[in-house]
């Protein structure tokens, strides 16, 4: 039998949204330090709840400057056929060469991508 810990060390970065979105939210936003990065960064527990849902909801994740200034980024879960996740996967640019709405076109390709990862991965 393997048990797996999962826990945040660093800031809320797109694939980390990812995790916390599907794996024990409330309890990983609970011990999460929301300190500002940039002036986008969500530090308000219940704006960051509402994000995390609207997520959750959608199957992605977006962030536009959130982490760091200057990037955009979304992001999908990888799931085992017994849903599951195992990891996060994304794609980030500068937002001078992709902007959100831009970014948001791949996430179709992510999510298949992702889904057949999570077919190939143990």
């Amino acid at each position: 039998e393997v048990a797996v810990v999962f826990g945040l060390r660093g800031d809320l970065d797109v694939e980390a949204e990812v995790l916390v979105t599907h794996l024990h939210g409330e309890a990983l936003l609970a011990e999460l330090p929301l300190t500002a990065r940039t002036p986008h960064t969500i530090t308000d527990p219940d704006a960051l709840r509402a994000n995390l849902d609207a997520a959750r909801a959608a199957g992605w994740v977006e962030q536009s400057e959130q982490n760091d200034i200057g990037m955009n980024a979304v992001g999908v879960p990888v799931l085992r056929p017994d849903g599951t996740v195992i990891a996060a996967l994304a794609i980030a640019a500068p937002v001078f060469r992709a902007d959100l709405e831009s970014l948001r076109q791949h996430v179709s390709t992510l999510q298949a991508t992702a889904d057949r990862l999570g077919t190939l991965l143990p």
